[in-house]
């Protein structure tokens, strides 16, 4: 009955928009709606797509979580963590929690460590819902993480291989759950800040970014917010060990790299290894995706991503999901998340320094394979080549060239890069 209650009313409704000229859009029922009417129509639609398919918990299974139905509907935080929490309960040596953060309204952050085998001396971290509107953004997340687990229990090969693997689910529960239970469209958290513009950043904000009723509000100051602030110290704690991140966003079909400041090149020769780590890992994800630099997608200041590289050196990248609308339809839910699941397992591959079969070798070789991986930052591979072949570190060969290379020890001699060269004695 209230179904038929709200698509009575919309009917009224659209009849009256369309006599007053507003704009009208396609419903996922096909029919003509002003956007706010799509909105509540499919707001009521996710509700009724929880009571349709409510059982999915006792019925999870290892090596079939992404069949599961609970990727048959987009989920409250609720709904997010009691399902993350079965996962680790069925995966007790495979995944774990860590609370790495809190949000202005108490709640606590959660990271899930993915490992498989032996814990790994690098890790990667996925992120997503840092805006609360981007619904597709966190399911694609899950997707991947269920993804990642079947493979293991299917006995294929995954990027737990290479790295352990964090998973955040979402970043801004508070504003998460006001998009679940007033405002659909909520970007920002509890403080009405946009969590993604609030990370510490070398250029001064825009003039639009300092006003509170703006989407882009910045806060008061970097890391001014309990979640942000809390990802900071915890990935701090990481550093060592921090081998490249990357944060699930939509909509756009693109994926970010720095510089996101500025539309100005980086400079440094990393220009160059993002455009190829871009590139591929747009390709990996799917048709509907290509890579760009931030800037050229649009220039934010204190966003997630430019934080990272200049804090870290770490590889990162933006991905934001395809699609046309952030009220995404259930039926987009697997085709995101597999998109989103090619896109991290290609990033790990291109981010790892040991490429080849997949797996990753002993932790003292420094060298590359034959898969051009894209290496960060210069301290861990010093000699910039075209992105494929071997490097080497300072320690065992201190000359940079385009072949073959020798240490003092052996050749005092700077060559042009080919050839064979000897000492003078």
């Amino acid at each position: 009955m209230k179904t038929i209650a709200i698509l009575a009313l919309a009917s009224v409704a659209v009849t009256f928009a369309a006599s007053d000229t507003a704009a009208l859009v396609q419903g996922p029922d096909r029919k003509l709606r002003t956007d706010a009417q799509v909105q509540a129509f499919r707001d009521n639609k996710a509700r009724e797509c929880h009571a349709q398919f409510d059982g999915y918990i006792e019925t999870l299974k290892a090596g079939k979580y992404k069949d599961s139905e609970f990727f048959k509907c987009f989920r409250t935080s609720d709904q997010i963590f009691e399902y993350v929490n079965k996962l680790v309960e069925q995966n007790p040596t495979l995944l774990t929690k860590e609370a790495i953060s809190t949000t202005v309204q108490g709640k606590t952050i959660y990271a899930y460590k993915l490992t498989s085998g032996t814990s790994k001396p690098k890790s990667l971290y996925f992120q997503s819902l840092i805006h609360a509107r981007e619904w597709s953004a966190g399911s694609s997340n899950l997707y991947a993480l269920s993804s990642i687990l079947d493979d293991i229990a299917n006995k294929e090969q995954t990027a737990a291989e290479l790295f352990n693997l964090y998973f955040v689910p979402i970043v801004n529960i508070d504003g998460y759950d006001i998009s679940w239970n007033s405002n659909r469209l909520q970007r920002k958290n509890a403080n009405e800040v946009d969590l993604n513009r609030n990370w510490p950043a070398r250029f001064d904000h825009p003039e639009k970014d300092k006003y509170p009723t703006n989407e882009t509000y910045h806060g008061t100051g970097a890391l001014s917010e309990p979640e942000t602030k809390g990802i900071d110290e915890w990935l701090k704690s990481k550093s060592s060990e921090l081998a490249g991140c990357v944060d699930v966003h939509s909509y756009g079909g693109v994926v970010l790299y720095p510089n996101g400041d500025t539309t100005e090149p980086i400079g440094n020769g990393d220009d160059e290894k993002f455009k190829v780590l871009g590139a591929k890992v747009a390709a990996a994800a799917g048709r509907n995706y290509k890579g760009q630099t931030g800037g050229s997608f649009g220039v934010a200041i204190g966003a997630f991503d430019d934080y990272i590289y200049r804090t870290y050196k770490k590889p990162v990248l933006t991905i934001e999901m395809a699609g046309n609308t952030f009220v995404a339809s259930e039926w987009t839910i697997p085709h995101r998340g597999k998109e989103t699941f090619r896109a991290l397992n290609q990033f790990a591959k291109e981010v790892s320094p040991h490429k080849g079969n997949g797996r990753i070798p002993d932790e003292v070789s420094p060298h590359k394979g034959n898969g051009g991986g894209i290496v960060f930052p210069n301290e861990v591979s010093p000699h910039k080549g075209n992105g494929g072949g071997i490097v080497f570190p300072d320690e065992v060969s201190p000359h940079k060239g385009n072949g073959i290379v020798f240490p003092n020890e052996v050749s005092p001699h700077k060559g042009n890069g080919g050839g064979i060269v000897f000492p003078e004695d």
